[in-house]
């Protein structure tokens, strides 16, 4: 029995440190986001010390180390709206996120830009004429805050497909 648990401290102990030495991007980064058009965009986390970190995407590859306290950080240059993209963060470990679009990212909480008129919500500024892809987006795991009539969480759409 003394045996077993420390076979069993081993093993937990070993699962738990693997977990360090595997790249992991902020939890800002996932599918399905939105980057700022037009300036550079910083993508960051973390890895084991001194590990090679790669972030390709949108045709820009970018290698970095992790610091001596595992976190790295590069800035993808400024780009043009468009999507979708994929973006590959490669360490010990590969992650890939999908459908990733370029464009305007705007915070909405009841600011000047926003109306609400009922079961609508008109977002609007003078510097987006014509807007063609909303998407919406939140952390991973607190409950969904805007919802479609169905009561299932709200989609993105497009304006410019039918």
């Amino acid at each position: 029995m003394k045996m077993f648990r420390s076979m069993f401290t081993l093993a937990s102990l070993f699962c738990f440190l693997s977990t360090f030495s595997q790249v992991q991007p902020a939890s800002v980064f996932g599918d399905h986001m939105v980057l700022q058009q037009g300036m550079p965009v910083p993508v960051w986390g973390r890895a084991k010390a001194g590990d090679k970190i790669k972030i390709k995407f949108n045709d820009q590859l970018q290698t970095i180390k992790a610091d001596k306290e595992g976190r790295w950080k590069v800035t993808l240059t400024s780009m043009k709206s468009g999507g979708p993209h994929q973006m590959v963060i490669e360490g010990k470990n590969k992650i890939v996120f999908e459908d990733i679009y370029i464009g305007e990212v705007w915070l909405c909480s009841g600011q000047s830009n926003m109306d609400m008129d009922g079961k609508t919500v008109l977002v609007s500024s003078p510097l987006v004429l014509k807007p063609v892809a909303v998407r919406y987006g939140w952390a991973k795991n607190p409950p969904v805050n805007l919802y479609n009539e169905g009561g299932l969480p709200a989609s993105p759409f497009r304006t410019d497909q039918d």
